[in-house]
């Protein structure tokens, strides 16, 4: 996976991320295919949102604050109305105002859900049983006070939450620990490397939740925190999938590897 980001890209009209993947055969180790990888990116980051809203959102969820009116929480509202089709109003707010305006057309047409524009972050997250977090921000945006008991907080981007409103939570849920810590972009990668957030206080990675090995949501005044960092892994299993699927309908261009 080769993927570049720049966030000032939305001044120019491109998106903040484009990404190639290049998809080998396991034993030869000889390319099969190289394919797009920034739409392959975007979904698996949202998929991974979508399955933390399965398991740790509260189930008569209504209401979701979308922070990032980027590619990033189009997908990851995708998953979310997968994961709780009764969702029945989602607002959304950017840094660009005219850009929230074009994502809740956009979705609201799209996902046939209700999705308004706003111009308040703290106003939405105080209404919100999700709130989702998906921009580059260096600077915390969620406030601790701006977030009601059973709320579920997904992290996706930068330093998007205050310390306060991380070290409140009930449960604190990863993907993969070792690698939001590396990354070091997130509000609790971030506080680990400073000291201030250990180990032993993440209560699970998702995958044990899922997996059965540790409950997810156990009721609803629960306040949980989710960060998602992404793994490489799951670019290739899709990849695979989008390969096999191209082969089966014959898509895609054939090139020559050796004359």
């Amino acid at each position: 996976k080769w993927i570049g980001s720049n966030p000032k890209n939305v001044e120019k009209g491109f998106p903040r991320a484009s990404a190639l993947t290049i998809l080998n055969d396991p034993d030869s180790k000889l390319p099969l295919a190289v394919m797009d990888g920034t739409t392959i990116s975007a979904t698996r980051t949202g998929a991974v949102g979508g399955v933390a809203v399965k398991y740790l959102a509260k189930e008569n969820s209504k209401v979701v604050a979308l922070i990032g009116a980027g590619v990033q929480n189009r997908t990851q509202l995708s998953a979310t109305l997968i994961a709780r089709p009764n969702i029945e109003k989602v607002y959304v707010n950017d840094l660009y105002f005219d850009r929230s305006v074009v994502f809740a057309a956009d979705m609201s047409k799209e996902l046939g859900v209700q999705v308004e524009a706003a111009h308040s972050a703290e106003e939405i997250c105080r209404k919100a049983d999700i709130i989702i977090t998906a921009t580059v921000s260096s600077d915390p945006i969620v406030q601790a006070e701006w977030v009601k008991p059973g709320t579920l907080m997904i992290n996706v981007g930068g330093n998007e939450y205050t310390d306060e409103a991380v070290l409140m939570a009930d449960k604190t849920v990863v993907d993969t620990w070792e690698n939001v810590k590396a990354r070091n972009a997130s509000t609790i990668a971030i506080m680990a490397n400073k000291g201030t957030f250990m180990d032993e206080q993440i209560y699970a990675e998702l995958g044990a939740i899922v997996n059965g090995k540790k409950p997810g949501r156990e009721n609803d005044e629960e306040l949980i925190y989710f960060d998602s960092v992404g793994m490489g892994i799951e670019d290739i299993a899709i990849a695979s999938r989008v390969y096999r699927k191209a082969l089966a309908e014959k898509k895609g261009v054939w090139l020559p590897y050796w004359e």
